[in-house]
């Protein structure tokens, strides 16, 4: 990768959410087992809400990116092992 900047950026978001989610194992909120890959696969899986070509064509597109959001976040807790704390009803 020739753009350092951008990796170095990509890096500390990762090492950022892998606090976060080891934070989360030892409150007990969540019980993955590996912190590491909790947070790659939650920062892979959040792609679609901070890329700004793909925000651009939700808002475009008329999309609910709010709601969308809140359903990903949801997800991405309990594919932690934790449970969403604002249960709501999904899309129809």
């Amino acid at each position: 990768m020739k753009n350092w900047e951008i990796n170095k950026a990509h890096t500390d978001e990762v090492v950022g959410i892998e606090a976060i989610v080891r934070d989360g194992i030892d409150s007990g909120d969540f019980r993955t087992e590996d912190p590491e890959r909790g947070a790659r696969n939650v920062m892979t899986a959040f792609t679609p809400f901070y890329h700004p070509m793909l925000v651009e064509q939700d808002v475009r597109e008329g999309s609910d990116t709010s709601s969308h959001l809140l359903d990903q976040i949801e997800f991405y807790i309990r594919a932690l092992g934790g449970s969403a704390t604002n249960d709501r009803h999904t899309h129809k």
